[in-house]
């Protein structure tokens, strides 16, 4: 098993991806607010930020 790594570690700038879901939600769009925050789960297990159970 791979030593989990800090998020402030890999290489991913967390804020653009936070800024779609939070964007979306501001323009009250729930569909684009939904694929945002699929694409930043995505990255997050691509990174082993979050545990693939």
């Amino acid at each position: 098993m791979r030593p989990r790594r800090a998020p402030h570690e890999h290489s991913i700038d967390p804020v653009p991806s936070h800024q779609g879901v939070l964007n979306a939600i501001r323009d009250q769009d729930p569909a684009r607010a939904e694929f945002a925050m699929h694409d930043l789960l995505s990255k997050a297990r691509s990174t082993n930020v979050v545990s693939h159970q």
